[in-house]
């Protein structure tokens, strides 16, 4: 929830992961998915390189895009947001929604 809030992106490097449990992963990863983030993963150190790579990319090719809402009714109440592209192979990686500020 504090993730959520603090309207932060959350980016993750896990370096030599273990396969089994999945959860993990999978907490790591639905976390940068909710805040507009990404897991970047490498077996090895030596794959390191890549996933920096494709991080310093994506970090380069943000955008901000800003909208007032009228808050109605519950103000701690998360608000899903769906951002949607026309662009043809475009990405895009959004922050699964807010919760209005006090």
């Amino acid at each position: 929830a504090y993730a959520r809030a603090s309207g932060v992106a959350l980016y993750f490097v896990g370096l030599g992961l273990p396969p089994k449990p999945p959860d993990v992963r999978w907490r790591l990863e639905e976390l940068a998915r909710e805040t507009g983030g990404r897991l970047f993963l490498a077996a090895r150190a030596r794959e390191l390189a890549p996933a920096y790579d494709q991080l310093r990319e994506e970090l380069s090719s943000q955008y901000l895009l800003a909208f007032q809402a009228r808050i109605e009714g519950d103000r701690s109440r998360f608000r899903p947001v769906t951002v949607e592209v026309r662009r043809p192979g475009a990405t895009v990686r959004a922050p699964a929604g807010y919760a209005p500020r006090p």
